[in-house]
């Protein structure tokens, strides 16, 4: 059996991470030989003798499996030892062979060239969704060349470090697509991937989303923590109340099958009955009346039905202070997410008819006062929004010369007074609000009239 400093000089000499050679142990082989890559020797020698052998590629999902099994299998002050000297070989191992690679390496085969220089011809006439699917499609065909060949590049599609390989490969060889600048217009499309080179234009565009890239790392990256203080300091008190505050109230709504998971543990009213949901088979594709935190009555907090079995899951009473610990990781994440994506533009097709149906709203509500199509939603009466700067940031309100750009969750207003209807719409999408003809700007208040139609 080798020691790590034998294995670094196999390595060394070999030259390479992927070739095989004899590996035998006591326990992970049972005294029998194998044929393992010098890579798995190196990984399967840092884990503790009693550890099951690892033969497959080791990727952040399989690393993560990994150290939970560790945790769960040594004692707190070993299982630390074991993950720390793995951090510390694993960062050595990194600086000999880093996973990195130059793209003219790679030697595209003809028929996918044809299908790159076809894609090229019809991509200009394509609408957004259209381009990025058909750039996606081609993407999937040189990343599963590349790893039918087996080539070193698999490495870095596999190892689950450099973001999701369909997006970077398209942006590298196909086409960088449409970006967006600082102010959040949409350019190209950019026909040709970076690995051809770019016009002049094309450059400009890719520098403008660039800019946008920095705009994001110097403030949009910044703000989660503070908002996640915030929101801890503000709920610290909010404590999980283990009586049933009893409330009357519900909130309905459609549940959507791929949502369905996330209430089991919830508990709902089942003709008049507070039951509850253990399998998302009792509410997937269904209207239901949930206890929600919404309708809490407890004066202490949440009640143990409004809030569900997640508090005793956790072990632990401090709602307030995990909703906070929650939202941030979310957040933080989401924004990290699209520093680190190759383009800033996701083409998402959005169906207002559909969306509108998955909410809680009242569709017949709805439709009295909206004309709903799939793409715009237009007014049946007289309306009104009111908008107040204060309430948005240089981010999340933006004006072009046509309509404002904004967040889809606003009051649309209709009638006066006593007879005042007050609809919320409810998308977490941006919108563009049309400028109708009458606005009125007093101070930061922003109120659109529109008419019938607009």
């Amino acid at each position: 059996m080798l020691t790590i400093d034998e294995i670094y000089d196999k390595i060394d000499k070999l030259g390479s991470l992927n070739k095989k050679i004899s590996y035998t142990h006591k326990n992970k082989t049972k005294n029998k030989s194998i044929r393992l890559s010098i890579g798995r020797v190196w990984f399967n020698t840092l884990l503790p003798d009693n550890f099951p052998l690892i033969d497959e590629p080791v990727n952040k999902s399989t690393l993560n499996n990994i150290i939970k099994q560790i945790h769960q299998k040594y004692k707190s002050e070993q299982a630390v030892k074991i993950i720390s000297n793995l951090q510390r070989e694993a960062f050595k191992l990194a600086t000999l062979f880093p996973n990195s690679f130059q793209i003219d390496a790679l030697i595209i085969p003809d028929d996918l060239k044809e299908k790159k220089k076809k894609f090229e011809e019809k991509a200009k006439n394509l609408s957004p969704e259209e381009f990025q699917k058909e750039s996606d499609k081609l993407a999937k065909e040189f990343v599963n060349y590349i790893r039918k060949q087996n080539l070193p590049l698999q490495a870095v599609l596999d190892g689950g470090i450099k973001g999701d390989p369909i997006d970077k490969w398209k942006t590298l060889l196909i086409a960088k697509g449409y970006v967006a600048d600082v102010e959040g217009n949409i350019l190209g499309p950019i026909t040709k991937g970076i690995s051809e080179g770019l016009t002049p234009k094309e450059y400009y565009m890719s520098a403008a989303e660039a800019r946008r890239g920095f705009y994001y790392k110097s403030t949009a990256v910044q703000k989660p923590g503070y908002l996640a203080r915030k929101i801890i300091t503000a709920n610290a008190n909010l404590k999980y109340d283990k009586k049933d505050c009893r409330s009357k109230k519900y909130f309905e709504l459609k549940v959507d099958s791929k949502f369905a998971n996330l209430l089991v543990g919830r508990f709902m009213n089942n003709n008049g009955k507070i039951v509850e949901i253990k399998d998302p088979k009792q509410i997937s594709g269904k209207r239901i009346k949930l206890r929600s935190p919404l309708y809490c009555k407890s004066k202490k907090g949440i009640c143990k039905i409004c809030y569900g079995r997640l508090a005793e899951e956790l072990k632990s009473e401090n709602i307030g202070i995990i909703a906070g610990g929650a939202i941030n990781e979310f957040v933080v994440m989401h924004m990290m997410k699209m520093r680190h994506k190759s383009s800033q533009v996701e083409v998402i097709k959005v169906n207002f008819v559909d969306s509108i149906k998955k909410s809680s709203l009242n569709t017949k509500l709805m439709n009295y006062y909206f004309d709903i199509q799939p793409t715009k939603i237009s007014a049946k009466h007289p309306c009104k929004v009111i908008l107040n700067k204060d309430d948005y940031d240089e981010k999340s309100l933006i004006t072009s010369t046509d309509y404002y750009i904004l967040p889809g969750l606003f009051n649309v207003y209709f009638g006066e007074g006593k007879d005042e209807e007050v609809i919320t719409l409810p998308f977490n999408f941006k919108v563009n609000l049309i400028k109708p003809e009458s606005i009125f700007l007093e101070g930061k208040t922003i109120t659109c009239e529109y008419g019938v139609g607009d």
